[in-house]
């Protein structure tokens, strides 16, 4: 079964079988994923990834809608909507309160609106040119494990810095382990930054001359160095891009916010507006 699934990822979605490899190495479990078949053939597939929304009035159970893809041979049958229909009634028995999806494409978004899905956890895009240097130091940043000590650093940075700012989704520790090994498969990596009072981490993607910083979790005085940092890592870059909270002081009034998901509530809902997603499905 694994081999028909990997070969409906690598069909459907644009990105190259280390990416396939890697989820299904690292993320992929038998009991997360709804399988349609098709005279015993695997057609179209869903996954359930387990989530948790992290509020000030408590936590939330979740699930991330990932994965979802149907056999071009086969679409425009109702498989997906098929899985979806599915995927609900197993978050409602298990008490899931909300589910999450990052559409792939816009022509996606009336496709989940149609299934409940209005668009939440609002993100700030804000970019820099590398050709015009700020004059900041940068920091000494190290790249971090994705294992052991090295995730459990960041899983702990992780929920320090964005339990202050309001309402987030946590990921464990072997989710964000696959979204950083993820990120290294397209020239990035996670690095660490501990200068005195300074520290925090970000996780990097570098896809030709665009450096995309999926996370950034550092305190204030340390950010505006962060684009000297890169443009010292990654000397090809010509553009810088930065994904925050929409409410982020990282700086502020600069940038661009627009939705980074969709999701849909089981339970009664809480608006969004100004919860952080983050780095999966970026």
């Amino acid at each position: 079964m694994i081999e028909e699934l990997k070969h409906i990822w690598n069909v459907c979605f644009d990105d190259g079988e280390a990416y396939s490899d890697l989820y299904f190495s690292h993320a992929y479990s038998p009991e997360n994923t709804l399988v349609h078949t098709v005279g015993g053939r695997a057609v179209a597939m869903l996954s359930l990834l387990p989530a948790t929304l992290v509020t000030p009035a408590g936590e939330r159970k979740a699930r991330y809608v990932y994965a979802v893809a149907t056999l071009p041979a086969f679409r425009e049958q109702g498989f997906s909507q098929q899985l979806a229909t599915q995927a609900d009634v197993r978050m409602r028995a298990e008490g899931c309160e909300l589910a999450i999806v990052v559409p792939a494409s816009e022509a996606l978004v009336g496709f989940y609106r149609r299934q409940g899905f209005a668009p939440a956890f609002f993100r700030r895009t804000v970019s820099f040119r590398t050709d015009h240097p700020d004059g900041f130091v940068p920091p000494e940043g190290v790249p971090s494990g994705d294992t052991g000590s090295g995730i459990q650093k960041i899983v702990t940075w992780r929920e320090q810095f964005f339990s202050t700012a309001g309402s987030f989704v946590r990921w464990d520790a072997g989710l964000l382990s696959y979204a950083i090994r993820e990120c290294r498969i397209a020239g990035g990596d996670a690095f660490c930054f501990a200068e005195r009072d300074d520290e925090g981490y970000i996780i990097v993607k570098c896809e030709g001359d665009t450096v995309t910083v999926q996370e950034t979790a550092v305190s204030p005085t340390l950010a505006p160095r962060l684009p000297a940092f890169l443009r010292q890592r990654y000397a090809d870059c010509k553009t810088i891009i930065f994904y925050l909270p929409s409410h982020s002081p990282l700086w502020s009034g600069h940038g661009l916010v627009r939705p980074a998901a969709m999701c849909k509530w089981f339970a009664p809902p809480r608006v969004l507006t100004d919860g952080y997603f983050g780095l999966l499905g970026n």
